[in-house]
């Protein structure tokens, strides 16, 4: 319609996903396909392509050889900050640590308990929230089986599917999201910088656009779980910190 009435067409890219991330032959070869599919269409028409951040903006610029002028980048499409708006940090006998996503491999669940599992063979005691839709059909998919073990276990205290996760990051102390995935803008870090709560997550898609390193919260380049264990470690070992990388977000 807007091309039979002569108007400009928007398009917007939510993150780029696992089609343009992924090294698989089998995502590789779609890419290719998508990509081209991409570049006669938006190379034929009047348009202005949206994306949620420079990364995902300079990452297609590139790959499908299109104009600069073209693009804009929103980061991201917000929060209401009169509903997730800064909260005291809770009294917890023990420091307790979110997850919050859909249950996906590359979101990064396995690498925050693998940080934990560091951390407590340091003698750092801590427990993780994790709240999540179960995903079906999908390779990514991490299994309720898997989800539980880790549950019995101790190594995170499944919450499953939740509706109040403004409640749950209020009562947490530090708020993370390891993903390898290809994010937009990861609304539970915007979730979690309103409500004040300090945030650690690895470098990638994003996650980069809401993180400054050590002011905060903790960007930790992507893959780096010594690294990631550590930064938590500061963190969970640190109440002065965590209040003052909370606190910095509604100072700007």
């Amino acid at each position: 319609m807007a091309r039979i009435r002569n108007k400009k067409m928007v398009y917007s890219f939510v993150g780029l996903g696992r089609v343009f991330e992924s090294n698989k032959i089998i995502y590789q070869m779609v890419k290719f396909l998508i990509a081209n599919m991409y570049r006669r269409f938006f190379l034929n028409i009047d348009c202005c392509i949206l994306f949620e951040h420079k990364k995902d903006q300079q990452k297609i610029i590139e790959l499908l050889d299109i104009p600069k002028n073209k693009t804009e980048v929103i980061d991201g499409a917000g929060i209401n900050i009169d509903y997730f708006c800064y909260s005291t940090p809770p009294d917890n006998p023990k420091v307790k640590v979110f997850f919050a996503s859909r249950m996906l491999w590359s979101k990064g669940l396995r690498t925050l308990i693998d940080a934990s599992r560091i951390l407590k063979l340091q003698g750092i005691e801590f427990e993780i929230l994790v709240a999540g839709i179960l995903v079906d059909n999908d390779r990514d998919a991490i299994s309720i089986t898997q989800i539980e073990e880790w549950h019995n276990s101790g190594d995170i205290n499944w919450l499953g599917k939740r509706s109040d996760i403004k409640e749950l990051i209020e009562s947490v102390d530090i708020v993370a999201l390891p993903s390898v995935y290809s994010e937009g803008i990861p609304r539970i870090l915007l979730e979690a910088g309103a409500i004040g709560r300090p945030v650690i997550s690895f470098d990638t898609g994003g996650c980069g656009s809401l993180i400054l390193d050590g002011y905060n919260g903790f960007l930790v380049p992507k893959g780096n779980v010594n690294l990631f264990s550590q930064k938590l470690g500061i963190l969970i070992s640190d109440p002065l910190e965590r209040t003052k990388m909370g606190r910095m977000p509604e100072s700007e």
